[in-house]
């Protein structure tokens, strides 16, 4: 079954991890692709497996950090395609672990300027051509951190968290105007990706502290130790995505933690997290 079909699907971040799957799993379903990346080499990699499987792709590189660079991605879209069903804004970075009064300037920059600014940017380029067009579908890959909070990495918090609101306000303001577009928000946990080595693209301008590769393969490793990988959590989100769910989470596990933070809610406590963390030496 190709649920999605001739539809024109935008992939932004789909250079590595989650988005190169999400953008394998459209194309073997039959979609027409558009994908962007800040990392050329990393989105040519993406741009021929999606031809390994019959696609033939726009490649756009993005720097999602500037409004100028999402709009032209939307305009391009538009001229290829003509329209644009399903967008997925999934590109993100995470910062070195280090307790959150040791954040730089530079970091939060850095990480909301991809995160949240980079979400801000491709809803400004895209929702009005949806509402516009009279459908379309909107996608934000946050994190599992916005449900419930964590150690260590205090501006991909914020961040996150900040996703989800803005995307549960995107969703209110054009159930508001009887809009019919539709936002999904993708709260996934653990995923064997590149985020570890997210400072890679980092801007020179906002350059900071980066984790040593020992660092990076302790990361890898513990992602990897009861993650999913990125083609099983993709299928996981398209499922959610052909079901119109507004979350979409890979693992349950999330739900249960997102209850047990509102039941401390309601008694005026902040939920402690039980699972295994990684501690900020990296361990």
């Amino acid at each position: 079954m190709k649920r999605f079909a001739d539809k024109v699907v935008v992939v932004i971040g789909a250079g590595t991890g989650l988005g190169r799957s999400m953008a394998e799993g459209f194309a073997r379903e039959g979609a027409r692709l558009v994908i962007a990346d800040v990392d050329p080499a990393a989105l040519e990699t993406t741009a021929r497996l999606i031809k390994g499987h019959g696609a033939e792709p726009l490649s756009v590189p993005t720097n999602v950090m500037n409004q100028e660079d999402l709009d032209a991605l939307a305009s391009r879209t538009l001229e290829h395609f003509v329209r644009a069903d399903i967008v997925c804004s999934n590109a993100g970075v995470n910062e070195y672990m280090t307790p959150a009064w040791e954040k730089t300037p530079e970091d939060w920059q850095w990480v909301m300027g991809v995160n949240l600014y980079g979400l801000v940017h491709a809803v400004n380029a895209f929702i009005p051509l949806m509402r516009k067009q009279g459908e379309g579908h909107f996608i934000c890959t946050a994190s599992n951190t916005s449900l419930h909070s964590t150690s260590g990495v205090s501006a991909y918090v914020a961040s996150k968290k900040a996703a989800l609101g803005f995307c549960e306000a995107l969703q209110y303001d054009l159930w508001r105007e009887a809009s019919p577009v539709k936002v999904s928000i993708i709260c996934p946990n653990k995923i064997a990706s590149d985020m570890p080595n997210s400072a890679r693209n980092r801007p020179a301008a906002l350059a900071g502290k980066a984790p040593t590769a020992e660092e990076i393969a302790q990361m890898n490793s513990y992602l990897a130790d009861g993650g999913h990988t990125p083609d099983q959590a993709a299928q996981i989100v398209l499922d959610g995505i052909a079901e119109q769910r507004f979350y979409i989470l890979t693992n349950p596990i999330d739900a249960t933690h997102a209850e047990e933070w509102a039941a401390g809610v309601r008694q005026g406590k902040l939920f402690e997290m039980k699972v295994t963390q990684v501690k900020l030496d990296g361990t």
